[in-house]
Parts: C-alpha cells; sequence; structure tokens
C-alpha cells in the first residue's frame, strides 16, 4: 500500500524496528541505572565515615565559617614513611577537607579541627559535649577578636583557631602567618611540577650552606679572639718571670 510516495509496508518495518531499539535502549539505561545504584551503594558504604560524618554536622552548624580537618597523628607517620622531602601531608585522608571559603583570611573566621578531637568526641560523650561547648564559645565575635588582636599584635596578616588533643587533653591553638594560607590545589600543583621541587631543594642545600658558612666563619672569628686572648696572657705571664738586665742579657725572675 502506498500513500504519497511513502510505502506504508517499509514505514510498518521502520516502526517495528525503531520499536525494537527503543525498547533495547530502555531495557540497557535500565540496567546501567540498576548497576549504578549498585556502585553508589557500594561507594557510599565504603565511604562511611563517623569522623568525617561528625565533621560534616559541625560545619552545617557554623555556615558562616571556614572549617579544615587535620590529621596530625597521620602526618608524623607519613613523614616518618616518606621523609619531608615530598609533597606534605594535607589533611585528614590526605586532604584538607576545606568546607567554606577564605580560610585564613583576617575577615573570615578560620577554624581547623584534628581528627584526634573528633575520635574521641565519639568516643566519650562528655569530652564532646566539652569540645563543642569550647568551640561555641571560641566562635563568638568576641573571643574571636581577641585572637585576631593577638595575631595583629605580633604582625600576622592571616590566622586561624586550632582545636587539637594532646594525650586526652582538649587544647586550643591559633596559627598565624605573613602570607595567605595555601589551597589543597595550589600545593598538589606545586608537587607535580618538578622544577619547583628541585627549585625547592636547591633552597633548602643552599641555605643550610650558608648556614654551615656563617657557622664556620663565627667558630673561626671566635678562635682567633681566644687565641689572641691566650698570646696577651702569655706575654703578660713571661714578662712576670723574664726581665732584660742593663747589659740587654735576659735574666730569669722579676727585676
Amino acid at each position: 500500500m502506498n500513500v504519497g510516495n511513502i510505502s506504508m509496508t517499509g514505514a510498518t518495518s521502520y516502526i517495528a524496528f525503531t520499536s525494537k531499539v527503543n525498547q533495547s535502549n530502555k531495557a540497557y539505561e535500565s540496567a546501567v541505572n540498576k548497576n549504578e545504584d549498585i556502585e553508589k551503594i557500594d561507594v557510599q558504604e565504603e565511604q562511611k565515615d563517623p569522623i568525617m560524618d561528625l565533621y560534616k554536622s559541625i560545619c552545617e552548624k557554623y555556615p558562616d565559617v571556614s572549617f579544615r580537618l587535620t590529621d596530625m597523628n597521620a602526618e608524623v607517620e607519613y613523614e616518618k614513611k616518606n621523609g619531608t622531602n615530598c609533597c606534605p601531608w594535607l589533611g585528614y585522608n590526605n586532604s584538607m577537607n576545606q568546607i567554606g571559603d577564605n580560610f585564613g583570611k583576617m575577615s573570615q573566621k578560620s577554624v581547623e579541627i584534628d581528627a584526634a578531637v573528633l575520635k574521641k568526641s565519639l568516643e566519650d560523650p562528655n569530652y564532646r559535649e566539652n569540645f563543642m561547648a569550647y568551640l561555641d564559645d571560641s566562635l563568638t565575635d568576641t573571643r574571636y577578636n581577641e585572637w585576631r588582636s593577638m595575631a595583629y599584635e605580633q604582625g600576622a596578616t592571616n590566622m586561624c583557631l586550632g582545636f587539637i588533643d594532646e594525650n586526652g587533653k582538649l587544647t586550643k591553638c591559633a596559627t598565624n602567618a605573613n602570607c595567605e594560607f595555601s589551597t589543597e590545589e595550589q600545593i598538589k600543583s606545586m608537587w607535580k611540577n618538578d622544577s619547583f621541587q628541585d627549585e625547592l631543594l636547591g633552597k633548602v642545600m643552599s641555605q643550610k650552606d650558608e648556614l654551615l658558612e656563617n657557622y664556620m666563619k663565627m667558630l673561626f672569628e671566635h678562635s682567633q679572639a681566644l687565641r689572641e686572648k691566650l698570646i696577651g696572657n702569655e706575654i703578660t705571664i713571661n714578662e712576670q718571670i723574664f726581665h732584660f738586665d742593663e747589659e740587654g742579657d735576659i735574666c730569669l725572675g722579676e727585676k
């Protein structure tokens, strides 16, 4: 059957073919979606982290504060294994985990929390209550401005508060700097650049050479001064023991 120049038989075949394709696509999309759902579930299970969950809940409670999550214990182990001439440890799970912008700027309240504090908070309800109360008080304008003032007095242009755990004791501290805090992206980018690493190592070695040179110079000057003092004392002693008589001969003893 023909309608105009279109064969209905051909059209019917085309529609049937298209229908099969659509059905195949839907079946494929359904299978893909199921796989994606399974993958999402697996990822969520793998990424389930009580410390990170607590950290995020704290960040949500203070949306106007910029946070970072550190891990001092892991940093120590990392440096033992890799040394210090490598990309520095960035923080918990080797990431700064920054939530919020303008971290460290004087106009922005900024806080670093060490993972040990959150770990202890999860284990001890009283510790957690004290930490949250301490954090809440520290982030009031009055308290935070006290730390800002101290940073300004030391000539700093950037600062952040920090909460660390020292053998079970919650401690608050501050980090003051004369430059902006580097971002995670900046640090990773710098250490991907081999020339930067070589340049940094060269500067370190140059400083070591300069320090050694200054030390040797100081040691030499000190030895010279000591030598002159000893020679002076020796002359004084000799003058007391030897003298010249009228005929110009050296005589033992005082005149």
